[in-house]
């Protein structure tokens, strides 16, 4: 593995609102697990997805990938153990990843829109922030970047 713990084939796994890396969006689950299978090792979980309507959730750590009725729905990646190292170590195609700051999104993506309290979106993606504080303060870093994620679910 190459200095800064990113293998070459995890680097290849983009994070993005049309999907991850080489899959998109509304492509069948088989090709897609399959795919992600040889670029990110063998899922981790297959945890119930806790939505109605055929979803179905696998893992591979911090990367939950979402189905619904056999179709890539959409994903979460996310901060499950705080403080310790994720897994596997993804970005967006300009470089924002977990525990960037809320400025560095909003120097990446400039044009946010603010879709809760501490989540913004731009370009299909969202992203949440860790804060205490309202409005989020540019040092807040990124703990969620997802897309179209049952909420019940996640």
């Amino acid at each position: 593995m190459p200095a800064g713990g990113v293998s070459p084939r995890a680097a290849r796994v983009v994070l993005q609102g049309s999907g991850l890396g080489p899959v998109r969006l509304g492509t069948a689950q088989r090709p897609v697990t399959a795919r992600l299978s040889s670029l990110l090792g063998h899922p981790t979980a297959y945890p119930p997805a806790g939505c109605v309507g055929g979803y179905r959730d696998v893992e591979w750590s911090d990367l939950i990938v979402q189905f619904k009725r056999g179709r890539l729905a959409g994903y979460r990646y996310w901060v499950t153990r705080p403080h310790q190292a994720v897994t596997p170590k993804l970005s967006t195609a300009t470089g924002i990843t977990l525990g960037s700051t809320f400025a560095a999104v909003k120097s990446a993506y400039p044009h946010l829109t603010q879709t809760g309290t501490d989540f913004w979106s731009a370009d299909g993606l969202t992203f949440g922030v860790t804060s205490s504080q309202y409005p989020s303060p540019s040092s807040a870093p990124v703990y969620e970047i997802k897309v179209n994620a049952c909420p019940a679910a996640l």
